[in-house]
């Protein structure tokens, strides 16, 4: 997934403007509170790729992970990780490595 050459400008500015609005709002000093307990929930947005020889069949494409779970103790949860990504490839011939050129019309007839 390619963002258009004008896109990069606009986005650096939209970062700009975070990292100026941060930093115009003040430090805000934390406060301690003890473990948290009970249900939880985390949401992921990323893009993954293959490394070997798959990197040359494959795209780089968009991943999406889902987290439940609980915490019995502050230091003890249990949950699930779901995960799911999504790639444009091409499916390299049988017997061939997906880098290997492809075999002339002459090749073929034999």
């Amino acid at each position: 997934m390619r963002l258009p050459a004008r896109a990069a400008p606009i986005l650096a500015v939209i970062t700009a403007a975070v990292v100026v609005v941060d930093a115009a709002r003040g430090a805000t000093r934390a406060e301690a509170r003890p473990a948290s307990t009970g249900l939880y929930s985390e949401a992921g947005l990323s893009a993954s790729s293959f490394v070997g020889r798959g990197r040359a069949s494959s795209a780089i494409g968009p991943a999406l992970e889902l987290r439940l779970g609980t915490d019995l103790f502050s230091w003890l949860s249990i949950g699930a990780h779901l995960a799911a990504a999504i790639h444009e490839a091409t499916v390299p011939r049988r017997g061939r490595r997906a880098d290997a050129a492809r075999p002339s019309d002459a090749e073929c007839r034999r």
